[in-house]
């Protein structure tokens, strides 16, 4: 009897043990989510580097593109369902534009009277506030701007083109809840503006780490099989994408994007028409710009010295 109860005890007790050990290598798992807070306030930077190269009836034409954008973001209501009504304005644009056939164009919204040249439809949107609401895994719904500004724009771009672009947040977090290393699918799509329709994207997010409420995510993007849409030459073109990689940080205990990153390249081909596109998209949380800050000025190059050690 005594044999028999001290075999039970170091069975529970080995059983027990077991447990530990499984529990010890069961992954954590994480439910990411974001928490909004009334009337808090996010700047950011978001910027876009593009280099075109376009062969265009066997003419070839290379042009450089950059656009830097400094966003306002205020959460003006937290719903009962922990989703957030906002409000986004673009509070300053720096755009710069150059190729052989246009020279090079330089534009500064905040220089007086400055001349934003092909960038004009961006720029009309320089303090401009859209709304929208942005669920707790980051789902961008109802994205509007006022209804005044279809008369400002001057065709290439449409609000329907803007608010399709601006509604297009970089990720949706999971469903369920996720270990560091654990992957989730998502299906997205990147508009072209100008009439152009909008190419398809397949991604999968993986989890690198998460701390102190912060998640640091990779991202893969693939475009799949090449996809046909409007031609700004007329007819049809054909897009392909070439897998892309990048990276994300969120601070969801805030409520905001610290900073992403990715590269990317597309090809059109069409009529008369093949163009090859190399981007890279960067957003970067900043601090709020303080007003009438100036860039400092280079130093001045010293004057060269006289011979026999005069000035």
């Amino acid at each position: 009897m005594l044999l028999s109860r001290r075999a039970t005890a170091r069975t529970i007790s080995a059983f027990a043990l077991l447990a530990c050990v499984v529990a010890a290598q069961e992954p954590q798992r994480h439910e990411l989510r974001f928490s909004y807070a009334k009337d808090a306030i996010t700047w950011h930077r978001m910027s876009s580097e593009m280099a075109m190269q376009m062969d265009m009836f066997g003419q070839k034409i290379e042009t450089q593109v950059s656009i830097e954008m400094t966003m306002h973001t205020k959460v003006v209501e937290v719903l009962a369902d922990g989703s957030a009504k906002m409000e986004r304005t673009m509070k300053r644009l720096q755009t710069k534009l150059s190729n052989p056939m246009m020279g090079e164009q330089v534009y500064d919204s905040d220089v007086k009277d400055a001349d934003a040249g092909q960038m004009a439809d961006m720029a009309v949107l320089v303090g401009v506030t859209m709304k929208f609401q942005m669920d707790r895994r980051g789902q961008v719904k109802n994205l509007k701007f006022p209804p005044e500004l279809e008369e400002k724009l001057s065709g290439q771009m449409s609000v329907d083109d803007l608010e399709s672009m601006f509604a297009k947040e970089s990720i949706v977090l999971p469903e369920q809840a996720v270990a560091i290393g654990e992957t989730w699918k998502a299906e997205n799509t990147m508009p072209l503006g100008g009439g152009m329709g909008e190419v398809k994207m397949a991604q999968e997010n993986k989890l690198l780490s998460f701390a102190n409420g912060v998640a640091v995510i990779e991202q893969k993007v693939s475009f799949g099989e090449p996809q046909e849409m409007e031609s700004p030459m007329g007819g049809t073109m054909k897009v392909t994408g070439q897998p892309a990689t990048g990276k994300v940080e969120l601070n969801l205990s805030a409520g905001r994007a610290e900073k992403t990153g990715t590269k990317m390249k597309l090809n059109m081909t069409g009529t008369g028409m093949n163009m090859d596109i190399d981007m890279d998209l960067q957003l970067v949380r900043i601090e709020e710009p303080k007003v009438g800050a100036k860039v400092a000025e280079p130093a001045p190059t010293p004057a060269p010295k006289k011979e026999g050690g005069g000035q």
